[in-house]
């Protein structure tokens, strides 16, 4: 992360909330403080989530949480971030292709 920060001044962390991408998120963490205790610059942080409208409510409502929380910690640091979250429109969602487009739902084979 060193070298891509030489060449890199933002950071995008795409963050579905999943257990993969909060463990990015809290080594993305702790490598910023650790760049600011050694008096390095640090670069912009964009935080990216997508929401598919696909997630049972109480998931999303984690995800705004820990995003906000996120966000917190790394302002009191002083870094530069930013969330953005995304949705698709009402007929562009996994839901609307299935069941009223009639696309095939996904199979281990055919994903």
């Amino acid at each position: 992360m060193d070298e891509v920060a030489v060449k890199y001044r933002t950071f995008v962390l795409a963050y579905s909330g999943g257990k993969d991408s909060t463990a990015t998120a809290i080594v993305l963490y702790k490598w910023l403080q650790r760049r600011l205790e050694l008096s390095k610059g640090v670069p912009k942080v964009v935080i990216l989530h997508n929401d598919t409208l696909s997630e049972i409510p109480e998931m999303e409502e984690w995800v705004e949480d820990f995003v906000k929380q996120y966000m917190e910690r790394l302002q009191r640091f002083g870094v530069n971030v930013e969330a953005i979250f995304t949705r698709p429109r009402p007929t562009e969602t996994w839901y609307w292709g299935v069941f009223v487009r009639g696309y095939p739902a996904p199979t281990f084979n055919f994903r």
